[in-house]
């Protein structure tokens, strides 16, 4: 009798354990579900956020784009300050040159003698044209040298705002580089957790099925 009672008792110590160890499986099974609809959800967080990684992207290549036409018309700015500063010059130097002749030779009674010196009426007429002509000139070259100058400071302007528009994009790039790389770095992660749990799980399901197996067996 007390041979049957031991038996009797081990054996019931054996489905106890078997049945611990198949509440065990089935909250594992139950938590791993859970992980599943995590990671199924997880995933498809991921893939949005892949495709937004990927909308990122093309916003950094379009904004280096940008990037490159604004070092070009920066570039070309430059050239055509350039060229309106050697105009500018050679306006400068002939406005002075003209001014000083008008000052030596086209005072009021300069001018007068000069009309009057001529042999006759048509003579007087020409030198009155020329007169007219070299004034008419001086007064040409002086708006000239106003527009040139005008057009140097719109030109320095518009170069200005181009390198304020660069360094702008510039900055808009190097966030949406952090992002997404700090975006990148989540989603590894995530991912990793999730199959590294998931894996665990299992590996725990299968040490348990086999434990219940051999109690089976033992039973």
């Amino acid at each position: 009798v007390a041979v049957i009672n031991a038996q009797q008792t081990s054996r019931d110590d054996l489905e106890r354990r078997r049945a611990a160890l198949l509440n065990d499986i089935a909250s594992t099974k139950a938590l791993l579900a859970e992980i599943k609809k995590d990671k199924n959800v997880s995933m498809s967080q991921l893939t949005a956020l892949q495709s937004q990684l990927r909308s990122r992207q093309r916003l950094i290549d379009n904004i280096n784009q940008e990037v490159v036409q604004i070092n070009n018309n920066v570039v070309a700015s430059n050239n055509e300050i350039k060229i309106l500063n050697k105009n500018l010059e050679v306006l400068r130097l002939r406005y002075a040159q003209s001014v000083r002749y008008a000052y030596k030779n086209q005072n009021a009674q300069s001018m007068l003698a000069f009309l009057f010196s001529a042999n006759n009426f048509n003579e007087a007429m020409a030198r009155f044209q020329y007169m007219k002509k070299s004034r008419d000139f001086r007064k040409n070259q002086a708006g000239k040298i106003s527009t040139t100058q005008n057009s140097i400071k719109g030109h320095i302007n518009t170069l200005n705002k181009e390198k304020t528009k660069k360094n702008s994009l510039i900055s808009v790039e190097e966030e949406q580089r952090q992002g997404l790389l700090e975006e990148s770095k989540v989603a590894n992660e995530m991912v990793t957790e999730l199959r590294g749990k998931e894996k665990d799980l299992n590996a725990h399901i299968a040490k348990s099925q086999a434990a219940a197996k051999e109690l089976d067996n033992a039973i």
